[in-house]
């Protein structure tokens, strides 16, 4: 996949979930592997024919899924099919965003306050006048 540099500035900005519905042309190339299963790979994506509307009626449900939504949508997580939860959940992005966060209590904010608060003061740079331009003699 090639990657302008405007695509990687962008990246993570774009709700991909505003594709949900949008048609394209997709390129389907069929492999056999030795033991005689066939499978179906998409081989190219491009822009939709001119005869072909903007957007069509999904035949099936479409689903917007993020790991990066807070609070983690459970429901959305569990209309996915089991072996995507399953790959998802091997994840270590599920285990950040399905674990409890922690809460800092009222009591260790006060103490993080006070400590702040008990920080010495920058000490004052000295004046040019403030320093002894006398070189003691030494015997």
């Amino acid at each position: 996949m090639v990657w302008s540099w405007a695509a990687a500035a962008d990246l993570g900005k774009f709700d991909l979930s505003q594709l949900l519905g949008s048609t394209c042309l997709i390129g389907v190339k069929h492999d056999t592997k030795e033991d005689g299963r066939t499978f179906a790979n998409i081989a190219s994506v491009m822009k939709r024919p001119k005869a072909v509307p903007e957007r069509l009626s999904p035949d099936n449900a479409t689903i917007a899924f993020s790991l990066a939504d807070r609070p983690f949508r459970q429901h959305e997580f569990e209309t996915l099919p089991q072996w995507v939860r399953d790959a998802v959940m091997r994840s270590p992005e599920y285990e950040a965003a399905t674990k409890p966060q922690k809460q800092v209590s009222v009591s260790t904010k006060q103490r993080l306050k006070g400590i702040l608060a008990d920080k010495p003061a920058p000490k004052p740079k000295p004046d040019d006048d403030d320093l002894d331009d006398e070189i003691p003699d030494f015997p």
